[in-house]
This record gives C-alpha cells, structure tokens and sequence, in this order.
C-alpha cells in the first residue's frame, strides 16, 4: 500500500504558524482522499532559505498535533554556506528529538557526511534513516518537449542503488552509503521501475508537481540588490521567494503547460498523472495549490 505523505519544503515561511500549516495538510490531504502520514521539511533547493529561520519548529508542532513523523530535507550547499548547513542540521535534529526519523539528502556529500554518523564514525549527529533526494537523479523532465510525456521513462541512477546502499565507499572501506528510499519525479506518463527484489530500497514518487529546473541563481533574491549584485550564484537574499510564486500558463508545441517558480526553481503541473509499472512506497504530495488557495484568501 502506497503511504501519502505531505511535502512542506520551500512552503513553511517565517510568518506562517502551526495553526496556518495544521490547516494546510488538512486541506491537502482531504483534496487526495486520504490520511497525511508523515511530512517533509526543510529544502530540496535552496542552503540559502534552510539556514534563514527554523522552519522546523512550527512543522513539529503540526507533527506532534497529527500524531506524524518528519523528514527533514537537506538541499546541496555551497561551500561558503556548508558550515552553517551542518550546523542548522544538527540543531534541528537534536530539537526535534523523537519527531524526525530520517533525513533527506541531496548530494553524495551529505550522504557520507551521516552515513558516517550512522556507521559509528565521527561525522553525523544521530541514528537517522538516510534517504536519496530527487536531485540523486539526473534525467530529462521538460514537459514542453513534444511527445517527452508519452514515453516509457526509465530513472536514470536508481541502478546505483544496490540492497539499500548508494554505490561508493566509506572512509573505512564498508562498501557504500545505507539508503532508506529513492525520491523519484513523474518524468513522463509512464515510468518503468525496478522490482523490489533488484532494488531493496523504498521508491518515493513526488506528485502532483514535476521539477524541471533549478539552479545557483534566484531571481526573487535580487529584487532589493544593487544592479552590481543581482543574479549572483548564492546571493545573499532577504527570503523574498516567501512573498511570491510565479505562475506562466502557455501552449507549448501543442502541449498546454502550466509553470510555476517557487524560489529558484521551475515546477511543472502535467495534464496526466504517472502510471507507474508497479506501486511505489510512498507519494509525496506537494501542496502548492492549496498554498496559493489559502494565500489567495487573507
């Protein structure tokens, strides 16, 4: 049975509460017919926005209100920003205590960093499942290109992933980094997956959303910068993207697409949900409209 669960990240702003959030999964999880069972937090993105403010605290609230466990989703860092990342990490991991039960990464190098913690190394902060992020996996996923949606899509990457462990090695010659589950995007109308006796991991599809495109530079971050200091890769910001989300609706070589920026990243709504060859583990709902509903109702 495939678990629903909610994602959060890039939502949580510093002027929503608990009782705004509650209201959010609530919504969401009624629009799907179904019950939240965990939430995920923090960013897939942007090191820039999880280092700003603890979004953590009013998402625990929601967790310990719902009865929930959470994911906490760490983005790839720059190295200017790699310090503080671990630092913010390894704060909310001991606030949290109890309510989060694995971590999200999104690059190799966070992967070892608490898959050493979690073989008894130095590194790491606490015995937390370890899950690959959907930046693990590099494909194409541009919903405008002419009978890309039609497809038989197959993830490039998930062959890395062999018993549970992302190929590599460990400083001390284990043999590679535990991973819980595989986060996956709806690359096309039909995805191909490994059966789960080759795989030995859990496979995470997120939905309704695709993400198309990301990147270093964010456009909302330089509103307010001097015209010298605009579009710089990890600029500083003052968290605009919390006040704005861009939408772009058009015909797209006969595809009618809708685009959404949320931060410094490009999301697509796609016209038909995934078929997948066999059930996934668990869906990771992203509540983007109801977001923009409850926003739209102040």
């Amino acid at each position: 049975m495939t678990a629903f669960c909610l994602n959060l990240c890039e939502l949580v702003s510093y002027d929503h509460d608990s009782q705004w959030l509650t209201r959010l999964v609530t919504r969401a999880a009624e629009a799907n017919g179904g019950q939240c069972l965990r939430l995920y937090a923090g960013s897939y993105f942007c090191a820039r926005y999880f280092v700003a403010f603890p979004f953590w605290r009013p998402v625990a609230c929601v967790c310990r209100e719902l009865s929930v466990p959470l994911s906490l989703v760490v983005p790839v860092a720059s190295q200017s920003l790699l310090a503080k990342e671990k630092e913010v990490l390894g704060v909310a991991l001991t606030e949290l205590g109890g309510i989060v039960d694995e971590v999200t990464v999104n690059d190799p190098g966070m992967l070892s960093y608490l898959s050493g913690g979690l073989s008894g190394g130095e590194r790491g902060v606490r015995n937390v499942r370890v899950n690959a992020g959907r930046l693990f996996f590099k494909d194409l996923r541009d919903v405008r290109i002419p009978g890309e949606r039609d497809r038989m899509a197959q993830v490039a990457g998930l062959d890395r992933i062999h018993g549970g462990r992302y190929a590599g090695k460990l400083e001390d010659g284990s043999g590679g980094f535990a991973v819980q589950s595989a986060e996956i995007d709806q690359l096309s109308n039909f995805l191909a997956l490994p059966r789960p006796e080759d795989l030995s991991c859990e496979i995470a599809l997120h939905v309704p959303f695709v993400y198309m495109s990301t990147g270093m530079v964010c456009k909302y971050g330089s509103i307010h910068r001097e015209l010298k200091l605009k579009f710089r890769p990890n600029g500083e910001c003052g968290l605009e993207c919390q006040h704005v989300i861009e939408r772009t609706h058009g015909d797209f070589c006969g595809a009618d697409v809708d685009l959404f920026r949320v931060g410094r990243t490009i999301f697509a709504l796609p016209q038909r949900s995934c078929a997948t060859s066999r059930p996934v583990e668990r869906s990771i709902y992203f509540p983007l409209r109801e977001a923009i509903q409850m926003a739209g109702e102040h």
